[in-house]
């Protein structure tokens, strides 16, 4: 599993923390998660860009809290609409 923060860029540019999240594989641009929102609702949004840096690291440091990625996503859509 690879843990990702992700990051809600808004109409306005500024940015929305999502949350930390474990993928079995990181996603691409373009495609979608379901997220929960604040309000207990799902929300689909599309991923725009992924930062990662693969870099060698001791097995030790791959347990820490730490995301070893960065998910950037727009939002899209409520989870229960039609889209």
């Amino acid at each position: 599993m690879v843990r990702g923060r992700v990051m809600e860029i808004r109409d306005d540019g500024m940015g929305r923390a999502r949350g930390d999240h474990e993928f079995a594989q990181l996603p691409q641009p373009g495609d979608r998660l379901v997220l929960g929102n604040d309000d207990g609702d799902l929300e689909m949004m599309r991923v725009i860009r992924i930062k990662h840096v693969p870099i060698r690291v001791p097995h030790s440091k791959l347990e820490g809290s730490e995301p070893l990625a960065m998910v950037y996503v727009e939002w899209e859509a409520e989870w229960n609409e039609k889209v």
